[in-house]
């Protein structure tokens, strides 16, 4: 057992998987990986499972991830480096607020030598927009489609078909650079901005890559779909967020290249997203509504969300029934922290009466504790240990996908780092604001938190603890034990990848009962997220050094 303080052999670990994950993640991109250029492949496997294709969602998502090594920070979402630069910050006039912690590179100076890299990605998918799949073409939605093959053709296979929120994500991924461009503007950014991402006062058409997907989005947000895990046919809260926070960006970016009807188009239908969000919070008491949780998705019982080999692929959602009787789904889902980390956080110049999921607000915090104590007694190697030690977690408790076919399902490294992400932006967002006021949807978490799970009496509604210097002696001390056991936690959880990662190497799935890796082997999806992780990691452990908020105190398995 060692202590994770600065220096710790955990803290190396962290830097020296920080570099193997990007070294997999580019091989795992183009020609390198045998793939068209700037293609992202999302594992190099070919069989038991066959992976060896490029999904729009998981290529988004990875690129996303690889933005902060390419972009000066003032161009970043503020969820790229921490939640909490939303309101009342300086920000760049194209950008978004800028970071005074991301000592990852320099803040002002972009890096040169990915812009090619980001370039291919772009280029890669203006050709792949133009592809005709089973979900249509360009104008008739076949920006829906999932995946693709490594060359750029269409997969015509059956699959869980359409996918909405691959153009959402797509759109998230480039909308940064498109700021970069237009603010650095020379005539030769201003020409591949508007040749290659958003040419204003245009419709859809080869070339317009992020205004083919906003449009799309705007288009189609309101239809089904299946989910991230590419299973459930309905609607879906992270298709819906990603959705929102496209549309917004869009807005901003549509306005900011003079195209004023299409920034009212995607600023509308983002406001109609907002209305309908309520839809996924099931109350658990209808009259108080004062404690509950966010569904990953609504199920409906005219839509199948049976096991993959029972799907009708081929037919439309309207066509499908299945009994939810025998399909047994709470909708607390890993695609609830994925929502917190992607799209949880407000933008600086949102309107106040923004949506948020930012990790420090009693939905989230309650909906995350659901989510993690659904996998109590679930997996063998988690056995001995508490939650709030840290226990590998996966997609869903009545999930049956083994990484190959369906049997028992295993806990995934996407999901287990995804939790630990959303504890790290929770402590930084804490530190920020210097105090926590208990709810009823709270303090169960933090009872556990706190060790008072055999009391939860000791701590009340409304109670108050600060770090405050006008705040009592007791709320102070709350305030530091409740930070440093957030930060313990977060160690907990990002120290499973250490324990399961096999020479660093990280595969989809890791297996219940003993720990080897299960299905794709280097899941490109899988170092990203550590990536990103371990980037959130940086920020709470620069704020504990800082003096700003106590220290973490915490033990992981070596």
């Amino acid at each position: 057992m060692a202590s994770a303080a600065p220096g710790s052999p955990f803290d190396k670990w962290i830097e020296s998987e920080k570099d193997l994950a990007l070294t997999k993640i580019l091989e795992n991109i183009g020609p390198a990986a045998g793939a068209s250029d700037g293609l992202v492949v999302a594992s190099p496997s070919k069989e038991n499972p066959d992976y060896f294709y490029t999904w729009t969602r998981d290529s988004a998502l990875t690129m996303s991830s690889l933005l902060p090594l390419m972009l000066p920070s003032s161009f970043l979402p503020p969820s790229t480096y921490h939640p909490m630069a939303i309101r009342n910050t300086p920000r760049a006039s194209q950008g978004y607020s800028q970071s005074p912690n991301n000592k990852s590179r320099n803040s002002s100076i972009p890096n040169l030598l990915f812009e090619p890299f980001l370039r291919a990605y772009i280029m890669s998918q203006q050709e792949i927009q133009m592809v005709n799949t089973p979900s249509g073409n360009l104008i008739t939605g076949g920006l829906s489609e999932p995946k693709y093959r490594v060359d750029g053709t269409a997969f015509e296979g059956p699959w869980g078909r359409p996918q909405r929120d691959g153009s959402a994500l797509r759109a998230l991924s480039m909308i940064p650079y498109a700021n970069f461009l237009h603010s650095r503007g020379n005539d030769l950014d201003r020409q591949w901005l508007i040749h290659h991402l958003f040419y204003p006062q245009t419709g859809i058409q080869m070339g317009n890559t992020i205004k083919n997907d906003l449009e799309e989005v705007a288009n189609a947000w309101w239809r089904s779909g299946f989910d991230l895990w590419e299973e459930v046919d309905g609607h879906h809260l992270f298709t819906r967020l990603v959705s929102l926070r496209a549309l917004q960006l869009g807005s901003k970016l549509a306005g900011d290249l003079g195209d004023q009807g299409a920034k009212n188009w995607y600023a509308g239908m983002a406001d109609r997203i907002k209305e309908r969000l309520k839809d996924f919070w099931m109350d658990d008491d209808e009259i108080a509504h004062s404690t509950g949780y966010w569904s990953a998705t609504i199920f409906h019982p005219s839509i199948n969300f049976s096991s993959p080999e029972h799907i009708d692929y081929n037919r439309s959602s309207r066509g499908l029934v299945a009994p939810p009787s025998n399909y047994d789904r709470s909708g607390l889902d890993c695609a609830f922290p994925l929502c917190v980390i992607h799209t949880g956080t407000v933008y600086p110049y949102s309107s106040l009466d923004d949506i948020s999921f930012e990790p420090t607000l009693p939905s989230v915090l309650g909906t995350l504790h659901r989510y993690i104590l659904t996998f109590d007694g679930l997996y063998k190697i988690n056995e001995g240990k508490k939650w709030t030690e840290g226990w590998a977690v996966g997609r869903y408790k009545e999930d049956i996908y083994d990484g190959i076919g369906t049997s028992l399902a295993h806990p995934w490294f996407i999901c287990t780092f995804s939790v630990a992400h959303v504890f790290y932006l929770a402590y930084t967002s804490f530190s920020r604001q210097g105090e926590i006021t208990l709810t009823n949807q709270t303090i169960p978490f933090w009872s556990d938190l706190l060790s008072h799970t055999s009391d939860t009496a000791l701590l009340q509604e409304n109670e108050r603890w600060s770090s405050s210097s006008l705040a009592s002696a007791v709320s102070k001390h709350s305030f530091e034990t409740a930070m440093g056991a957030l930060l313990d936690v977060a160690e907990g959880y990002m120290g499973v990848g250490k324990k399961y990662a096999e020479k660093g190497r990280m595969s989809e799935q890791i297996n219940r009962e003993n720990g080897a890796a299960e299905g794709a082997r280097d899941l490109t999806w899988s170092y990203a997220a550590f990536i990103e992780a371990s980037r959130a990691r940086q920020e709470a452990q620069a704020i504990a050094k800082a003096g700003k908020a106590v220290q973490c105190e915490c033990v992981y398995e070596e």
